[in-house]
């Protein structure tokens, strides 16, 4: 016989019972019809896609009918045998949940796996890969060794079920990678990760992040922040800016109190952008669900140094020098007047048939401004958004044009967040796609570092040096 427990873990069963039984109750929450949901705290520890986590009771005696009072038996999840933090994790979600089951009410989710176990201590993350999830599409795996658990660190949780919501019912482009406070990151990565603090704290009605450690830890205040570093690159400033939109205590220029609907709606929004997924195209979404809210929009974007559109921005490579001198950084060699950076507009704009339709000479930089090591960093890629007239095969030839063998670019082409091919070769590219007339087609040109490679390796920079990780090349575009 099977039951559901109501939303204080209470249940009960009807009907006759004699003998010996046990009572488990399973780590799962599910429902089918108008809105559904499937969610199971897995095994980390039995493979692909592992047992379900279950506590279960001794074994019981009862003879004859059992009336209110004399059958029962309660399950207790102890902390002692690390029993709780299965039925902790779906608290998080339940959270989560309840906020989004408000503001949709024929939403359907995909199966969701968590993956939790005591000995886990590989991270917290969400993702799509086989390799962690196994045949389930989704899955979030959770740490759990006792040297830094995250199942009672529901800031953690709602983080990670954001990027599970995002990325299912919205649209992803973010890299992922390393990241932190003050650090100037792709923008996709950004606005990603901001994203996810921000949501992940709105479901909790709480801007103090807070990760646990044995010993230690870190937290991070998201209405009263006071990190240095401000921009649409900054994940601290992404969700400075979402939070501030949220919540009712307004300060400085901040005079919104949007609550999640409009913000929700935005960023759903972006599941058919032609644009890359960062801050700007979710503003501009929210600003057209909002129009008479766009002066006070404006007034929280420029708390965090972020211009009113994306064509406003100025070129950011003087960033460089403010943050590394912000942090007390010194004797690098990524001076705003050295880099050359043309990061202004974010993304070019290419169109029309023939030829070399575009033609650029590019610098790009994986160490410059980074603070946490990563091939994930705001210099690190060019954007063009390319618009052919005819049908037929783009080419792209890169080539690199520095004499260091530390870095090289890489090409990437995205069609409303489409991977349509790539190139990623020791060396210079060329890369041929077929395009469709008058599509929106994303070009982006990577810079791979090995000396950021061999940092994440091995956490030295021995192998680095003052030239090291400053990449320069050539960009064509043929259009048919």
């Amino acid at each position: 016989s099977s039951t559901v427990t109501d939303e204080s873990g209470l249940y009960s069963f009807n009907g006759d019972v004699n003998g010996m039984f046990k009572v488990r109750a399973l780590a799962e929450m599910k429902q089918s019809g108008t809105q559904s949901y499937h969610f199971q705290v897995k095994n980390i520890a039995t493979g692909k896609p592992g047992s379900t986590f279950a506590l279960q009771s001794s074994q019981a005696y009862i003879s004859g009918s059992c009336t209110s009072g004399n059958c029962t038996l309660n399950l207790t999840a102890l902390h002692s045998n690390r029993s709780n933090g299965p039925f902790a994790i779906l608290d998080g979600v339940k959270y989560a949940l309840d906020s989004v089951l408000a503001l949709d009410s024929s939403i359907q989710l995909p199966e969701l796996h968590l993956r939790w176990s005591s000995s886990n201590s590989s991270g917290s993350y969400f993702t799509r890969s086989t390799t962690t999830c196994g045949s389930v599409a989704n899955c979030i795996a959770i740490k759990g060794a006792s040297s830094d658990s995250d199942e009672f660190d529901w800031h953690v949780i709602t983080h990670e079920f954001t990027h599970y919501l995002e990325a299912n019912l919205a649209r992803s482009d973010s890299i992922g990678g390393p990241h932190t406070e003050n650090d100037l990151l792709d923008p996709r990565v950004a606005y990603g990760e901001g994203l996810a603090n921000a949501i992940g704290a709105i479901f909790l009605d709480d801007p103090v992040y807070i990760d646990t450690a044995n010993g230690g830890g870190f937290s991070f205040d998201m209405e009263n922040g006071t990190h240095t570093l401000k921009g649409y690159y900054s994940e601290s400033s992404v969700q400075s800016i979402i939070w501030d939109l949220y919540d009712s205590n307004n300060e400085g220029l901040d005079n919104l109190t949007l609550g999640l609907m409009p913000i929700w709606s935005a960023m759903r929004s972006l599941k058919t952008t032609d644009e890359i997924t960062y801050l700007h195209p979710f503003v501009s979404a929210l600003k057209v669900g909002r129009p008479g809210d766009t002066g006070s929009i404006n007034a929280i974007l420029s708390m965090e140094n972020v211009a009113t559109d994306a064509n406003g921005e100025s070129d950011v490579s003087a960033d460089v020098d403010s943050a590394y001198t912000a942090l007390g950084v010194t004797g690098h060699n990524c001076a705003g007047s050295t880099m050359e950076y043309a990061y202004n507009p974010i993304l070019e704009n290419v169109s029309g048939s023939g030829s070399s339709v575009y033609s650029g000479t590019h610098k790009g930089s994986q160490l410059c401004g980074a603070v946490a090591p990563g091939l994930n960093k705001l210099f690190g890629s060019q954007f063009i958004r390319v618009t052919p007239d005819y049908s037929g095969v783009m080419q792209i030839t890169v080539t690199d044009t520095d004499t260091n063998d530390f870095d090289d670019p890489d090409v990437f082409v995205y069609q409303a967040g489409d991977l349509k091919g790539s190139a990623a070769t020791d060396g210079g590219e060329t890369l041929n796609v077929i395009v469709d007339a008058g599509k929106v087609y994303i070009v982006e040109i990577r810079t791979f570092d090995n000396c950021m490679a061999y940092i994440l390796q091995t956490g030295s920079s021995y192998y680095c040096t003052s030239k090291a990780g400053e990449a320069e090349y050539t960009a064509t575009i043929d259009l048919p």
